[in-house]
């Protein structure tokens, strides 16, 4: 695919300068991906949770859907763990949380990191793929 780079005129009716350029490469959404794939190395997993399929990815319970990891992060106003029933009820399939203890049982693995942050920013890298190099914008005041 080609792109031709173009100007936006003052008016808004767009004006192309005929340069030719190349669409770039974007990985985004990867469907398919395992609990294991994307917590990968950093943590060891309880027996058969590495094969759970993971659809998405949230850090707000009201966000979960079916098939989920839910990011049970502890917060300044409250803490994340709170919510870990709720995101169980909207079909969350794994549960990231700070690794500190007295977490309720749950039925999806829990996963306890003393960085549950870093880990999901790790977990959003491998589930998002390379981001692209360049983003554009446009925006108008009309």
């Amino acid at each position: 695919a080609r792109l031709l780079l173009k100007e936006a005129s003052h008016q808004g009716v767009g004006e192309n300068l005929g340069r030719p350029m190349k669409a770039p490469r974007f990985s985004g959404f990867r469907s398919g991906m395992t609990l294991g794939e994307l917590i990968g190395l950093e943590v060891k997993l309880p027996a058969g949770a590495a094969e759970i399929p993971i659809s998405g990815l949230a850090a707000d319970s009201r966000a979960v859907k079916p098939g989920y990891l839910f990011a049970a992060l502890p917060g300044v106003k409250t803490d994340g763990t709170r919510f870990i029933s709720d995101a169980l009820q909207r079909g969350a399939v794994a549960i990231l949380a700070p690794d500190r203890g007295g977490l309720p049982t749950a039925s999806a693995p829990i996963i306890e990191n003393r960085d549950p942050r870093r880990l999901l920013a790790l977990v959003a890298a491998r589930f998002f793929g390379l981001q692209p190099k360049t983003a554009v914008a446009v925006t108008s005041t009309d």
